[in-house]
């Protein structure tokens, strides 16, 4: 996929860039042209090819003036690089600079050439035992990958030598039981009474996620994206191809496999233009208000009727978002399971991380199921984890071993 910032647009049937270049502080027009050309391209890829390029070669000269050699400066310059390259919705910009800032706090005045393994440990162990960050064994492992990373993006772009990048690839990660690390919480399924009683007290869209995404295991970003057009229903199992997908960036084709629950759940959302989504949040609130006035104690006579106390319009967006659908449920096992009187905050903490759930676990769930009921590989398949070296014919048997779970119990 081509990134690139800035938006491209039709003028006079040819395409042109409205964009804010790195170091500047205005929008400037380009006519998105190739070398030689007198006119800008007709060709839509085209045109996203050319200002992909011409953004990449902006942040590069950005860069060769900014580069003074310090560590600081470089952080600054991965992380920009990566806004522009991570491009909404993905969070992986932000993940990056989640481990790369704290390293310019604890090496503000150190050259990026200097650094060496001696200082990733040194920082890996200030991390471990800093009470600031209280990050787990794998996470630390995660973020100095990151910083390896950044490295190595450095080393791409010439701005520091390769000896700097190699020396720093010897460093290991945390062992678990040799580190006084804290180990992270196994993710388990969520306990089904408690999702049977969510389902029960949540709005019928919410509800439907919920169920649907218990049947099939598939990912919160997935689910809430979900449109008509993304659809395949030719035949009696229908396939999801999501627009967008977690491992897209390796070539990895997405295919969620729904049978005939699924379906039926799923019927009275495919009603709707092809290109909107499914699952909207308006809907939602406006079913929670419908709710809220027939379960209206106080008679329309007295207080304020429906609608009588609105300031101005709620806007909603087109579509959930994962961290949207997951406010949502744990606002709904809030309200369920309240904490008892007289616990303190920590003992209300506590609380309420027992009598909860979160959407992740639903895959859990699935995946949990599947594999009692099919064994391993049928769950592998249904949940679509592959490895980059996985032949075709083992994905098409993959696919089939798929259909036959779906078919029975999505």
């Amino acid at each position: 996929m081509d990134k690139y910032q800035g938006s491209i647009y039709l003028n006079n049937g040819r395409y042109w860039w409205k964009v804010r270049l790195p170091g500047q502080k205005k929008h400037i027009y380009l006519a998105l042209k190739s070398s030689g050309a007198r006119f800008a391209t007709k060709d839509f890829k085209t045109a996203k090819m050319m200002a992909a390029e011409l953004w990449q070669e902006s942040l590069r000269k950005r860069n060769s003036e900014c580069w003074d050699g310090k560590l600081v400066t470089l952080i600054q310059m991965h992380n920009q690089y990566n806004e522009s390259y991570y491009l909404p919705p993905s969070k992986e910009a932000y993940r990056i600079s989640l481990a790369i800032f704290p390293l310019a706090e604890y090496f503000p005045d150190l050259l990026a050439d200097d650094f060496n393994p001696l200082h990733l440990k040194e920082f890996q162990k200030f991390i471990v035992e800093s009470e600031k960050y209280n990050w787990c064994r794998k996470l630390i492992n995660e973020r100095i990958r990151c910083i390896k990373r950044m490295f190595k993006w450095a080393t791409s772009e010439m701005l520091i030598s390769i000896h700097t990048y190699t020396v720093l690839t010897t460093v290991e990660g945390l062992r678990k039981g040799r580190t006084v690390a804290r180990e992270s919480k196994k993710v388990m399924p969520a306990d089904l009474s408690m999702v049977k009683a969510i389902i029960a007290c949540v709005t019928p869209v919410v509800s439907d996620m919920i169920q649907i995404q218990l049947y099939t295991g598939m990912r919160s970003g997935e689910l809430c994206k979900m449109r008509p057009c993304d659809i395949e229903r030719k035949e009696s199992i229908w396939k999801y191809k999501p627009e967008s997908h977690k491992t897209e960036y390796l070539g990895h084709d997405k295919i969620i496999l729904l049978g005939p629950k699924t379906q039926k759940i799923l019927s009275k959302y495919l009603l709707r233009p092809l290109s909107e989504h499914c699952f909207k949040p308006d809907e939602s609130y406006k079913q929670s208000l419908q709710r809220k006035s027939a379960n209206r104690k106080t008679p329309l006579s007295c207080g304020n009727r429906p609608g009588s106390n609105c300031k101005g319009t709620r806007k909603f967006k087109d579509c959930f978002d994962s961290d949207t659908y997951m406010k949502v449920i744990k606002r709904a096992c809030k309200a369920e399971y309240p904490a008892p009187e007289g616990l303190n905050k920590e003992q209300k903490k506590q609380w309420y991380k027992e009598h909860s759930w979160h959407p992740h676990q639903l895959r859990h769930n699935a995946a949990t199921m599947i594999r009692k009921e099919f064994g391993l590989d049928a769950a592998r398949a249904v949940l679509g984890h592959k490895s980059v070296v996985i032949t075709n014919e083992y994905a098409e048997l993959d696919l089939k071993k798929a259909e036959n779970v779906a078919r029975i119990i999505g």
